[in-house]
């Protein structure tokens, strides 16, 4: 197929039956201004059960670091439920934080779609303040599989339509997409990265466009600032949109680099990068966990330094990743969204899923 012309690929997915998004335009629209405001009745139960258990672990911890994640939200694709789960697991539960893990842009759209999903999902979202990570799709698109042209927002753009709210306990410098974020109390701190800082335009095979997401080198020095400034005795949470390890769905080799720097900095060796060594001999604390989404399906395994690394599945009702959990409106399966609780003095790490998928329980060993 790589021999046909662009033209000739999309007349063949016509003929073939083939989804529309990959030959012509998507005209999804977006979800109701007032969808998402109540909790669906088929989902009621199930946020019940799932809030009692996360308030039954959280009571069995020693020092329980509580928090929300989900990602790819997509938001023409989605049915908006993760919004009252969210709502009701912060006011009846201990979790008080959210972080959402990119891809808010849904996967074909045109140049103003990009704005208008964004500012949408700031307005539906926006009572739970989420912690933000850029996604591959935030902000670019193009309209259709295999269309020749696509877009790409300035950067600009992105840090005001993405990230509009500063949290005060963050330390994201001016114009920049990644940041840290520490949790004293519990002893814990979260580095936040953007897998996707530089977008590159590139052609691709079959003669669509298409595009090439990297860090740059100033984010890497900062990443391995961002280690070494880890205070003794912290455990550190990394979250980024494309897994960093080649071991899980959907990775890339544009963001190996942050995990072969965590597993260099577990080790306490030295590591280069961006032309530059680093010296990780006088690290003082650990990475036990590396959060993503971007595959639309749930992966892990435990890296040799004992850090897991976790990805989690779209909210979005969309099933095109390979996830196993079949995803049906209308049921509690058309969202996704886990309850994360570290226990950092003993290593447990339970999440809890509500939605499609299953919860699960991790015992890290330093």
């Amino acid at each position: 197929d790589n021999c046909m012309t662009n033209r000739e690929l999309r007349e063949k997915a016509e003929a073939d039956g083939e989804p529309e998004w990959r030959y012509r335009p998507v005209n999804d629209r977006l979800p109701p201004e007032d969808a998402g405001k109540t909790l669906p009745p088929y989902f009621a139960e199930t946020v019940e059960e799932k809030n009692r258990r996360v308030n039954k672990i959280m009571s069995e911890m020693v020092l329980p670091q509580a928090f929300v994640f989900f990602s790819d939200a997509h938001i023409r694709q989605n049915s908006m439920s993760s919004v009252p789960v969210i709502r009701s697991i912060l006011e009846n539960t201990g979790v008080k934080d959210v972080i959402y893990g990119g891809d808010t842009v849904s996967g074909w759209v045109d140049n103003d779609m990009m704005y208008e999903d964004v500012r949408y999902f700031n307005r539906a979202y926006g009572f739970a303040k989420p912690y933000i990570v850029r996604g591959n799709h935030d902000m670019e698109g193009k309209e259709f599989e295999l269309s020749e042209t696509g877009f790409i927002a300035p950067e600009d753009d992105v840090l005001r339509e993405i990230f509009p709210l500063s949290h005060r306990d963050s330390d994201r410098k001016p114009d920049t997409t990644y940041y840290t974020l520490s949790r004293e109390k519990t002893k814990t701190v979260f580095i936040v990265i953007d897998t996707n800082e530089i977008h590159e335009r590139i052609v691709n095979p079959d003669g669509s466009w298409g595009s090439y997401v990297c860090p740059s080198e100033e984010q890497i020095k900062w990443f391995a600032s961002a280690l070494l400034a880890i205070p003794a005795h912290r455990s550190a949470i990394v979250v980024g949109h494309t897994p960093v390890y080649k071991e899980l769905a959907w990775s890339y080799d544009g963001s190996y680099v942050f995990g072969e720097m965590i597993e260099a900095y577990n080790r306490r060796e030295k590591f280069t990068a961006a032309g530059t060594g680093f010296d990780f001999s006088t690290a003082r604390g650990r990475v036990i966990m590396t959060l993503c989404g971007h595959g639309h399906v749930d992966d892990f395994f435990v890296t040799p330094t004992g850090n897991l690394a976790y990805e989690i599945t779209c909210d979005a009702n969309i099933d095109n990743g390979g996830g196993i959990y079949p995803r049906i409106s209308g049921t509690p399966s058309e969202s996704a969204v886990d309850a994360v609780i570290i226990d950092p003095p003993t290593g447990r790490i339970s999440t809890v899923r509500y939605g499609a998928g299953i919860d699960r329980e991790f015992v890290i060993r330093n």
